[in-house]
């Protein structure tokens, strides 16, 4: 098991980054939002970082973690791409 755990927190990254989308177009919880801001980045983060810590691989073996971020970060990339939209005009 101790061997995997650099795969198993990927997967648990991309799991983590899954759960932002499916609040987004799905679900409907109380605190929504602030999983989707804050709690689902910060423990994307926490895993990657963690897995980067205890890896066992070369980091290009672990490629395929990193194609979450973007769905860890939606809220953020929803306001920068708003953001950038609007201080083009």
């Amino acid at each position: 098991m101790k061997a995997k755990l650099d795969i198993w927190l990927g997967v648990a990254a991309w799991l983590i980054a899954l759960v932002v989308p499916y609040l987004e177009f799905f679900a409907t919880v109380r605190h929504e939002y602030l999983i989707k801001e804050w709690v689902a980045p910060v423990l994307w983060c926490c895993a990657v970082l963690t897995m980067m810590a205890i890896r066992r691989r070369h980091m290009k073996k672990l490629w395929w973690v990193w194609p979450s971020a973007p769905f860890a970060f939606l809220i953020w990339l929803g306001g920068m791409m708003i953001f950038i939209a609007w201080s083009t005009k």
